[in-house]
């Protein structure tokens, strides 16, 4: 992707997540779409919450298959412009 479509996907996940973060259920489990092992999971949990500023929410033996939908778009909306 060029640095034109990261900012508009970036733009995209903003606005898809302010939309989910506004259901009622939230949950995406990441090994139905991505082969990733349990510690990149635990990586990428905690990642998210040094860049959310609350590193101190990620539970290192919690399963980090679940995550909140919204708070993985915004994450990787950030990373697309280069914020994360």
């Amino acid at each position: 992707m060029n640095s034109n479509e990261d900012k508009l996907a970036a733009a995209l996940l903003d606005l898809a997540s302010e939309q989910f973060s506004n259901h009622g259920c939230n949950d995406f489990r990441i090994s139905e779409h991505v082969d990733m092992t349990a510690d990149e999971m635990r990586a990428l949990d905690l990642a998210m919450h040094v860049w959310n500023g609350d590193p101190h929410e990620h539970d290192p033996n919690a399963d980090h298959d679940y995550q909140s939908d919204f708070f993985l778009m915004s994450y990787l909306a950030a990373k697309l412009r280069g914020e994360a």
